[in-house]
């Protein structure tokens, strides 16, 4: 063969193998031999019934407007008493026939009037592992700020795949044959000793 020749066969199995590279590249996803990652993530709901405050803030007082209301009767043991049909409906002097509503117990209210009353305000703090709670209270309670700490467990399973020994390609190189150190170029099994 001619020098020419060789230097079309070199060039042949270089272009071969260029386009096996670049085309072997773009349909394997991801190379052999990496390190596959699954995440999973798991919420629980834990719910905390009646907690008990960690500390206790007074912040001052406020003013509140209450009702005030005067019952009909006057039983044994708080228990209202009976009607009789000579009892007025209510026994204030000044209002005789007008009823408000009724009270918890089914006593008529006999009053309108209303009263300020000035009641402290505290600050309660409630706190664990997974929240901090600030609730401003007794009377009118607000939740006044609230930070939870939500756990996420995340679990890693790591896969390793080893790269695949036997491959079938196109090669091309200069090796030595039956007419000396020549020039080789064709189709060839080959088995990866290392990977790099």
């Amino acid at each position: 063969m001619k020098t020419k020749h060789y230097i079309l066969l070199a060039l042949a199995g270089l272009t071969a193998f260029l386009a096996g590279f670049i085309i072997g590249k773009d349909r394997t996803e991801k190379p052999p031999g990496t390190v596959t990652e699954t995440k999973e993530t798991t919420v629980d709901t834990i719910p905390y019934y009646a907690p008990m405050p960690q500390s206790e803030l007074a912040l001052g007082t406020h003013r509140y407007t209450l009702p005030t209301y005067r019952f009909l009767g006057g039983g044994v043991g708080g228990e209202p008493r009976q009607r009789d049909d000579k009892d007025s409906i209510c026994e204030d002097s000044i209002i005789h026939s007008t009823v408000y509503g009724v009270g918890a117990g089914g006593e008529p209210r006999c009053s309108q009037d209303s009263a300020i009353v000035e009641l402290p305000i505290t600050q309660r703090h409630y706190a664990d592992s997974t929240y901090e709670a600030w609730v401003s209270g007794p009377v009118d309670p607000r939740l006044d700020s609230i930070r939870v700490f939500a756990p996420t467990t995340i679990i890693t399973k790591r896969e390793w795949k080893p790269p695949k020994r036997w491959h079938i390609g196109v090669t091309a190189g200069y090796g030595y044959g039956s007419k000396g150190f020549q020039p080789y170029f064709g189709v060839g099994v080959t088995y990866s000793i290392f990977s790099f």
